[in-house]
């Protein structure tokens, strides 16, 4: 009798098993689970990002409907297409924006993003 109650012991306890044989724990490296709050510094600047191109094109251009008419000696039907156009472009532009996103990154393609909206503020 007692040597049935070892024999059970050992066989739920995994003794006598093959050591080459049993699974281990996978590894896990830094690389495949990064820092999470590095993904809220990515979604900062995507927000200030969005907010600097709003607030410079679109937002601002009622300031300037007034200049551009008297400037281009247009009509406010015209000028206004100017708001037109640049929603249409960027409704467009949206899911080449996603797939690079996909492809790339979000660090190069808001970088470059963000780098030439810069450069368009600037000229």
């Amino acid at each position: 009798m007692p040597h049935s109650q070892n024999t059970v012991t050992a066989a739920h306890s995994g003794a006598g098993a093959n050591p080459e044989h049993t699974p281990s724990a996978p590894q896990v490296t830094a690389a495949q689970h990064p820092d999470q709050r590095q993904g809220w510094y990515v979604v900062a600047g995507l927000a200030v990002t969005l907010c600097i191109l709003f607030g410079t094109t679109l937002n601002s251009f009622g300031v300037f409907i007034l200049p551009i008419t008297n400037s281009f000696q247009s009509s406010n039907e015209q000028t206004a297409n100017i708001a037109t156009a640049f929603m249409v472009t960027m409704t467009l532009t949206m899911p080449v924006a996603g797939w690079l996103l996909d492809r790339i990154g979000s660090r190069i393609v808001m970088a470059s993003g963000a780098s030439r909206n810069f450069q368009h503020c600037v000229l």
